[in-house]
């Protein structure tokens, strides 16, 4: 019978245990970010701004958060969070006045810091063609959808703040997605735009460059290459015609 020790069943028991429990945090491809309890990650997201259903973007219209997934307080998710309005020339005036996500699984509840600017926690429809959203928060206004606030963020402004999303039972991960931003008083001489408003989403990735080939496909693109070369330079030339 083999006898192994204290450390050695730990390590086993590690090693068998799901691997959700022990699951990382990182932004996924299509833009959502998943959340693991035992890793604390920080990201940020860059939105966009629109006006119409799903319109073309508005030069200057932007906006964005750094959120600071702190950790896990029984069925809690622990968040921080900045929120900055970025836009710029040609844009004249424009406040930000709301921010919202989706959640897989879904919240049960959600609380704000005391003193968040965005202390109104709702839900709902959003304008401009966007879909629902599970939860979104205002700094003002009604709690039955996301469409409008009040104050917000002017140009240039910034307001930290932190939040909470509690759930039906502790999770070992969380995903967020479908991020989206409100801006209201929106005006620019320019775009001949006075007293907009708009909705904004996450700026798309630049696409990353081309793979740089390994130094063994060089190599081989280099002798072909000489090959190439040596044929059509010791190719026999046609034979002159005789006078």
């Amino acid at each position: 019978m083999t006898f192994y020790s204290r450390s050695a069943l730990v390590a086993l028991a590690l090693a068998c245990a799901p691997s959700s429990a022990l699951a990382t945090s990182t932004i996924n491809p299509n833009g959502s970010v998943t959340l693991g309890s035992t890793s604390p990650f920080t990201f940020t997201r860059n939105f966009n701004g629109f006006i119409g259903n799903n319109g073309p973007t508005v030069l200057g219209l932007t906006s964005s958060i750094l959120f600071n997934f702190m950790g896990v307080s029984g069925n809690g998710y622990n968040f921080s969070y900045t929120l900055s309005n970025t836009s710029t020339a040609p844009i004249d005036a424009a406040r930000v006045t709301i921010f919202g996500f989706n959640s897989d699984p879904n919240i049960v509840s959600a609380t704000t810091g005391v003193g968040n600017l965005f202390d109104v926690i709702a839900a709902g429809n959003q304008p401009n063609g966007l879909s629902d959203v599970e939860i979104c928060f205002k700094d003002a206004g009604s709690t039955g959808n996301c469409t409008g606030a009040h104050a917000g963020l002017a140009i240039g402004a910034a307001t930290s703040g932190t939040f909470s999303l509690n759930y039906a039972s502790a999770l070992p991960q969380i995903t967020l997605s479908d991020f989206s931003v409100r801006y209201q008083g929106i005006s620019s001489q320019a775009l001949g735009i006075s007293g907009g408003s708009a909705s904004g989403i996450i700026v798309p990735p630049p696409p990353p460059p081309p793979p740089v080939p390994e130094p063994s496909t060089w190599l081989q693109l280099i002798l072909g290459f000489a090959l190439l070369g040596g044929s059509l330079r010791y190719r026999k030339r046609p034979s002159e015609a005789v006078a």
